[in-house]
């Protein structure tokens, strides 16, 4: 399976990437590295190549579904962070409504 999209411009994101594992892709030439990706496509065939799709809700019409829009979204982003990824978030989340909230408090005083 190969996922392919014509998706350009700003705020658009493909609807899925085709990942392959190529260790030391960093350091190659770009002549190595597409050698590289030769080598595996016919080494490995099919197993060379991971789809990875990008899932959206959908919300078919329903006021419902659309008001979760943005709770599935970010539920959607959060389950696919590592632990560590995770913690980043809260931690950034938690500074940002610190200074949100400490900035409310000191404007609110006359």
């Amino acid at each position: 399976m190969v996922a392919g999209t014509n998706n350009h411009g700003w705020g658009r994101t493909v609807p899925a990437w085709n990942v392959m594992r190529l260790p030391g892709w960093p350091h190659m030439s770009p002549d190595e590295l597409g050698s590289a990706i030769e080598d595996v496509l016919h080494r490995e065939r099919r197993r060379a190549v991971t789809v990875v799709e990008r899932t959206m809700p959908y919300h078919d019409g329903s006021a419902v579904k659309l008001a979760a829009t943005v709770p599935l979204l970010l539920w959607s982003h959060f389950r696919t962070l590592t632990l560590g990824e995770r913690v980043s978030w809260l931690v950034w989340v938690a500074i940002w409504a610190a200074v949100r909230a400490h900035r409310g408090r000191h404007h609110a005083d006359p």
